[in-house]
C-alpha cells in the first residue's frame, strides 16, 4: 500500500495511466475475440445444414456461441483443438433443431436434450452473456424439441428457415455491434457505451474518416455534454476510446459514433491534435494540482 501511495505522489497521473492501459487491453481482447469468432461464423455458414434450421438457431450459433468458442480458444494454454468441447456441440444443436430428423430417433433426442441445454448455458456463462438476450432462442429450441418428441404431428421445417445462402450470410447475429461482444467486465473497464439496440439505420458521416488520435470531440452522455479526447483506436478503427480531462473513459464502436454524429450527440471540436497539445498539458496540470491540494 505504501509503495502505491508513493507512486501516486510521484506521479499523480499513474492511476489514470493504469486505467487507460486496462481499458485498451479489454478492448483489444474483445476485438481479438471478434476476429476469431468471425472465422468460426464463416465455418458455420459453410455447413450444408445451415439453411435447414430456423434463423434464431443460426443467429445464436453465429452470435454468442461463436464468441463462446473464440473465448475458450483464446483462454486455452494446452493447445487443444476444441477447448471446452463447445464447438463439438454445434452438430448436436443443428440436428436437434430439425424435427423432421429428430422424430425418427426420439431416444437419441431424449438423451441429448438435457445435456445440450446444460452445456449451452454453461458456455454462455464463460463470457458473461446475459440470459435475457438468449431467452427467445431457448424458447424456439425447446419448441423444436417438443415437435421432435411428437412423431404423429405434421413435421415441416419452419418457414423462416427456407432462405437462400446469400440471405443466411447477410443475417445480423443477435443485433450485436457488427459481431462484437463486449463482456460486462470489459465494458466497465473501458466505459463502453452500447448503442446496438438502436433500430434506426443512419448514414455514416464522412467526418469520422478524418478523426485521429488526439482529436477533441463534444459527446452527449447521460444527459450532459462532455469534452473528451480520442486516445486510442483499434487497428481497423472499429473501436474508439475517449478520455476527458478528468480521466473518465468512454468507448464506442465506430457505428455507434456514426449514429451519435448523425443525431448531433457527438460533435468534432478539433481534428488537429498538435494544435490542442498545450491545452491538454494545461488541463492535466490543473487536474493534478487539484489532486495534490486535496
Amino acid at each position: 500500500v505504501l509503495s502505491q501511495l508513493v507512486e501516486l505522489w510521484d506521479d499523480p497521473g499513474a492511476k489514470e495511466k493504469r486505467q487507460l492501459a486496462k481499458a485498451i487491453k479489454a478492448l483489444q481482447k474483445a476485438e481479438q475475440r471478434k476476429a476469431l469468432a468471425t472465422i468460426i461464423m464463416t465455418d458455420i455458414h459453410a455447413r450444408e445444414d445451415a439453411a435447414l434450421v430456423p434463423d434464431s438457431v443460426l443467429d445464436f450459433l453465429c452470435g454468442p456461441w461463436a464468441q463462446v468458442i473464440a473465448h475458450a480458444r483464446m483462454a486455452d494454454k494446452t493447445g487443444a483443438d476444441d477447448p471446452g468441447h463447445f464447438a463439438q456441440l454445434i452438430d448436436g444443436l443443428m440436428w436437434s433443431a430439425q424435427p423432421n430428423l429428430t422424430c425418427k430417433k426420439i431416444s437419441t433426442l431424449t438423451r441429448l436434450v438435457p445435456q445440450l441445454l446444460n452445456r449451452l448455458r454453461e458456455g454462455l456463462t464463460t463470457i458473461d452473456y446475459p440470459p435475457h438476450r438468449t431467452s427467445g432462442f431457448f424458447e424456439v429450441l425447446m419448441h423444436l424439441h417438443q415437435r421432435g418428441f411428437k412423431p404423429d404431428a405434421e413435421i415441416a421445417p419452419p418457414a423462416e428457415s427456407r432462405r437462400s445462402r446469400h440471405e443466411t450470410n447477410a443475417s445480423a447475429p443477435f443485433g450485436e455491434n457488427d459481431g462484437l461482444w463486449i463482456a460486462p467486465l470489459e465494458a466497465r473497464a473501458s466505459g463502453f457505451i452500447d448503442l446496438s439496440t438502436n433500430p434506426q439505420p443512419l448514414p455514416a458521416p464522412e467526418a469520422l474518416d478524418e478523426l485521429v488520435v488526439g482529436s477533441w470531440v463534444a459527446l452527449m452522455a447521460e444527459g450532459s455534454w462532455t469534452r473528451t479526447r480520442l486516445t486510442w483506436t483499434s487497428p481497423n478503427a472499429t473501436l474508439l476510446l475517449f478520455t476527458d480531462a478528468l480521466g473518465y473513459m468512454q468507448s464506442l464502436t465506430r457505428k455507434s459514433c456514426e449514429q451519435l454524429v448523425a443525431t448531433g450527440q457527438l460533435q468534432i471540436i478539433s481534428l488537429d491534435p498538435i494544435e490542442d497539445a498545450l491545452d491538454a498539458v494545461v488541463e492535466a496540470a490543473m487536474h493534478n494540482s487539484v489532486d495534490v491540494r486535496v
